[in-house]
């Protein structure tokens, strides 16, 4: 593997749901955002008692593919916490703190204070139900609310893109049924697609 220095490193404590409180600290852990998943020693998670749940194939940076086991826990970190699948590293392995762990506890990398700091208000939807259609009133954390032209209107089925001054992105999806995403202002385009991005 290659080097790690420069990287960022953080504190990090990880907690079993079984025995509440019960808490291991990982110091000097790296944050690496090219990992979808964190990564900890699999002695210091079984003595937590957290259990191995399935098997996961991992691709390396030079093509090899390895494979681990994964399990579920709370991880602590810059204040903050979340309850995400952590891997049961080898002693070879390196620890780290992953990209998916990093969005549940929202938090992002100021490259240039070399720290974690608070994400922000995360985006959220909140939609009004009309005769088994769902409209798009407001995009919470974003402090807008939608022009007619680019309120949403979509049955049950759909996964809609909408973009909000060409940068924040919302994504809804329902899984049950096939659908569409229509637009329902501006010119009156129809897209019926499973998939729709409005600008």
């Amino acid at each position: 593997m290659s080097g790690t220095m420069g990287m960022l490193r953080i504190d990090v404590e990880i907690e079993s749901h079984t025995r509440p409180g019960d808490r291991c600290l990982l110091q000097r852990v790296i944050v690496d955002t090219g990992a979808e998943l964190s990564w900890a020693p699999a002695s210091v998670l079984e003595s937590l008692g957290i259990t191995r749940v399935k098997k996961i194939r991992f691709q390396q940076a030079d093509g090899s593919v390895l494979e681990r086991w994964v399990g579920f826990a709370i991880l602590h970190a810059a204040g903050t916490n979340t309850t995400d699948e952590i891997v049961f590293g080898d002693p070879s392995d390196l620890v780290l703190l992953g990209a998916r762990t990093l969005e549940g506890m929202n938090l992002k990398v100021d490259l240039v204070g070399k720290r974690l700091v608070a994400g922000g208000p995360m985006m959220a939807v909140v939609l009004q139900r009309q005769c088994g259609n769902y409209e798009v009133l407001s995009l919470q954390g974003t402090g807008e609310r939608p022009t007619q032209d680019r309120r949403v209107r979509m049955s049950e089925g759909s996964l809609a893109n909408v973009t909000a001054g060409g940068r924040r992105q919302l994504q809804l999806a329902r899984t049950r049924s096939p659908g569409h995403a229509e637009d329902i202002g501006g010119a009156g385009k129809q897209h019926q697609s499973a998939a729709a991005s409005l600008d």
